[in-house]
């Protein structure tokens, strides 16, 4: 799997970090999502098009908070 890349929206604490890895170039085909605690741990793999309606949705609770 790719690098994972810790999210700079994360909270700014280490207990509430994802982690992100694009792996569109391999046979997964898309963006995997992990808790940065768990890196053994399942991973959410979304489309690009589900990850970018995830980000969009976050973004918006974000704002309306």
């Amino acid at each position: 799997m790719d690098a994972w890349t810790k999210s700079s929206y994360s909270g700014g604490s280490e207990s509430q970090c994802v982690e992100v890895a694009d792996v569109r170039h391999t046979p997964l085909a898309g963006i995997a999502v992990r808790d940065s605690k768990r890196p053994g741990g399942a991973a959410l793999l979304l489309t690009p098009t589900e990850f970018e309606g995830l980000i969009l949705l976050a973004a918006d609770s974000v704002t309306t908070a």
